[in-house]
């Protein structure tokens, strides 16, 4: 089972049980999954708690002398209406003081506690990247008053409608898939988004600089001057602090804004997607473009 404080922004293996001192479990923190072991397309990290898959006899028969069972995960989601093999969802639990307020993740289709809340959609995949932006993770802070990101004020965030976000599409699923498919578990999500390769490799610098592309088209999408953007993410205090101890600068400030200059240059706008064709008005500084990274033997 997930627990909520497992996951982050693009990846179902940010923490552990694994090795977790008292200590740790006594403030209900977790050790983190390394590189190396984030580089490993098979390890997972080790729940607290385990729920069963498929449905489990309770021991009790109805009136007709059929055992009655207990729903699983499978059932539990079928019931919603939910039939791929993975979710996507977010942390309930949050702080404006944190790194990041909105947490939001894909990840296999396992049980999860009731401080990571489903998002069961048609739109989940295209929703992940908006909710794992910055501009939405700012527009966040501004509407929780507490420490609990519920169904109500999720419902009240700005998000993009999916006429507005589906032209852009084809600059957001390569970005997408590359950050969530770094593990044969997420499979089915990349099918689902035509990809029917191997995993991709983590590599974290490559991985910055896609986030950074999506989270400069964000902010372009939600009309975000570029004033307002550098001011904005100057609020991130724990991000620009981690970013100073981690590589002497704040690289995520300075990596968005040198992607959001280029995507200006290409007249981005809602209305006006990019293109990344040979003849397209955007072109991404990796070689190869996202979602044509190295990946995994098959």
């Amino acid at each position: 089972m997930f627990e909520a404080k497992m996951l982050h922004h693009y990846d179902h293996r940010f923490s552990t049980y694994e090795d977790a001192t008292e200590k740790q479990l006594a403030v209900g923190t977790l050790p983190r999954l390394t590189v190396d072991q984030h580089q490993d397309a098979s390890a997972m990290p080790l729940p607290g708690y385990w729920v069963p898959e498929q449905d489990v006899p309770t021991g009790e028969v109805d009136k007709n002398g059929q055992p009655i069972m207990e729903s699983g995960v499978r059932s539990r989601l079928a019931a919603k209406g939910w039939d791929r093999q993975w979710v996507f969802g977010w942390r309930d639990i949050c702080r404006a003081s944190d790194e990041r307020t909105m947490i939001a993740a894909a990840a296999p289709a396992h049980g999860f506690g009731h401080k990571f809340l489903l998002a069961l959609s048609s739109q989940a995949a295209l929703m992940g990247a908006a909710w794992s932006s910055f501009g939405m993770d700012y527009a966040t802070r501004q509407s929780v008053g507490g420490t609990s990101m519920s169904y109500f004020i999720v419902r009240q965030l700005p998000m993009p409608s999916p006429e507005q976000l589906t032209p852009h599409s084809g600059m957001v699923l390569p970005r997408l898939l590359q950050l969530t498919y770094p593990t044969h578990d997420m499979r089915p999500f990349a099918l689902d988004l035509g990809d029917s390769g191997a995993p991709f490799r983590w590599d974290p610098d490559r991985r910055a600089v896609i986030r950074a592309e999506l989270d400069a088209l964000f902010f372009h999408l939600y009309g975000i001057t570029r004033d307002d953007t550098a001011y904005i993410l100057d609020t991130f205090n724990v991000t620009r602090d981690n970013d100073t101890k981690a590589h002497g600068e704040y690289r995520t400030k300075r990596l968005i804004l040198a992607e959001y200059d280029r995507m200006a240059a290409a007249d981005l706008t809602l209305e006006t997607p990019l293109t990344e064709d040979e003849s397209g008005t955007y072109r991404s500084t990796l070689t190869p473009p996202p979602g044509q990274g190295s990946r995994h033997s098959a």
